[in-house]
């Protein structure tokens, strides 16, 4: 069996990119993963978060990271994978969770990452907890928050709105 050789075509390098329609067959394929590995060299910024909640927390399947900082702000979300009911809602995320945020180089420094826990129906915020953190471009940092109920969220007094009920409940004359 012959060794497979790269396409000699003029114009295959092209400022240090490669078009894709350039590139076939297994030459050309391992050309692209040996050429987008390359183009990955430089390692993440990211900010390892162990992710831990109160236990009057609400399940939560849905998380939004934040992050915050002199360099401006990042966000993007999870939502859980794990097999749930029959209503293709997912199980509720299983703490502690160690969550790699990846940010923007350009947010180096300190910064704030907030996590809020977000309600399946409604995205209404129902847990939500931050932290302090460094960002180092092209490292990894750490950093661990809670997550904690939102008072007056949903379930949080049976959808009671607050102060609704307070005098009644205080044993106070209606």
């Amino acid at each position: 069996m012959r060794p497979a050789t790269l396409p000699s075509r003029p114009g295959l390098w092209k400022s240090g990119t490669v078009r894709c329609d350039q590139l076939k067959g297994p030459a050309g394929a391992l050309l692209a993963v040996a050429v987008v590995s390359a183009g990955c060299a430089k390692p993440p910024t990211d900010v390892l978060t162990l992710v831990s909640v109160d236990p009057a927390a609400p399940p939560l399947r849905i998380l939004r990271l934040t992050v915050t900082g002199a360099g401006g702000e990042s966000s993007g979300a999870l939502r859980s994978t794990a097999v749930g009911d029959a209503s293709d809602r997912p199980a509720p995320f299983s703490f502690p969770l160690s969550v790699p945020v990846t940010v923007d180089p350009s947010l180096a420094g300190s910064v704030t990452i907030t996590i809020d826990g977000l309600d399946w129906d409604t995205y209404a915020v129902i847990a939500s907890g931050s932290t302090a953190a460094q960002v180092v471009p092209e490292h990894e940092t750490e950093a661990a928050l809670t997550l904690a109920a939102v008072p007056g969220g949903p379930g949080a007094d049976g959808g009671t709105p607050d102060g609704a009920a307070g005098a009644a409940d205080a044993g106070g004359d209606p």
